[in-house]
C-alpha cells in the first residue's frame, strides 16, 4: 500500500515529487562535497522531469509542504539517473531511511548480495543482487534523449513497484549498495528491478552519502559536531562551567 504520510523529520524511503508531475522516492539524505549544504537525492525523473518545475513536496499527494528545490546538475543518461534537491532551511532531517535506520556508509554491488529498500509504494522489502552487468532501454522524456542505461544492478521477484524509483538499495551492514531506477517485466511475467551503483550516483551529483550524528542529523557536516574541552585536564567530564 502506498506510504503518502507526511513526515517531519524527513528521512529517506518516503515519498517525494516535483510539483504538480512525477513523483516517487527520496532515497536519502546527502552532503553537497563542496558546501556542505544537505541534498535529498532521488531519480532524474522524479525530481527534475520537467526542468521547470523547481518545488519538491513530501508527500506528493496530496499536496505536501515544499521542501526542497531543485538543484541543477541532475542526469539521466547511461551511467546515471539521478537528481538532488536544496533543502529548504526550516526542514528537519534525519540522516536515516525509514524502516532500516542510518547509513553506515557505501560499498560497491556484488552478486548475490543480500539487500534491503524501503520505497514509497512498497514498503521495506528484501532481495538478492542477479547481476552487476544488467542493460535497460529509457525512452524519450520530456527532457532527455532515449538512451540504454548499461552496467546496472539486477534483481528478480517482487522487490519493487512503480512509485519506489528513487529508493536506495541497503546491505545487511547498513551501507548504501545502489539507486533504484526502475521495474519492468519480463516476458515470463517476472519482475525486474534494476539499479545504479550508488558510488557511481553520487559522483555524477558531487555529493556524499550523510551519516547519522547528533540527534539524527548529520555526523559529517561542520554544523553537526562538537568538541568536549577539558578544563580541568583531569581526562574525565566534569560539571563544572566555566
Amino acid at each position: 500500500m502506498s506510504d503518502e504520510r507526511p513526515y517531519d523529520p524527513i528521512l529517506g524511503g518516503i515519498s517525494v515529487g516535483a510539483k504538480g508531475l512525477l513523483s516517487g522516492t527520496l532515497g536519502a539524505i546527502v552532503l553537497d562535497n563542496e558546501t556542505h549544504a544537505p541534498l535529498l537525492l532521488s531519480n532524474y525523473h522524479v525530481l527534475s522531469e520537467h526542468e521547470s518545475a523547481k518545488e519538491i513536496q513530501q508527500p506528493y499527494r496530496p499536496v505536501g509542504r515544499v521542501i526542497a528545490l531543485v538543484k541543477a546538475g541532475g542526469k539521466l543518461d547511461e551511467r546515471v539517473d539521478a537528481a538532488v534537491a536544496t533543502l529548504l532551511g526550516d526542514v528537519r532531517y534525519w540522516a536515516s531511511i525509514e524502516e532500516i535506520g542510518p547509513l553506515t556508509g557505501i560499498v560497491e554491488p556484488e552478486e548475490k548480495m543480500h539487500v534491503r529498500k524501503r520505497g514509497r509504494e512498497t514498503g521495506l522489502t528484501s532481495g538478492t543482487i542477479e547481476s552487476v552487468g544488467a542493460t535497460l532501454p529509457i525512452p524519450a522524456g520530456p527532457t532527455w534523449q532515449a538512451v540504454t542505461m548499461t552496467n546496472l544492478v539486477w534483481i528478480r521477484g517482487p522487490f519493487a513497484a512503480e512509485g519506489d524509483s528513487g529508493a536506495v538499495l541497503v546491505d545487511m551492514k547498513g551501507r548504501a549498495v545502489a539507486l533504484l531506477v526502475a521495474v519492468g517485466e519480463t516476458r515470463f511475467g517476472q519482475k525486474l528491478a534494476y539499479a545504479t551503483p550508488i558510488s557511481r550516483v553520487l559522483t555524477a551529483m558531487k555529493a556524499r552519502i550523510a551519516l547519522q550524528g547528533i540527534g539524527g542529523y548529520d555526523l559529517t557536516s561542520p554544523a553537526d559536531r562538537v568538541f568536549a574541552f577539558d578544563y580541568e585536564g583531569t581526562g574525565t567530564q566534569t560539571s563544572n562551567s566555566r
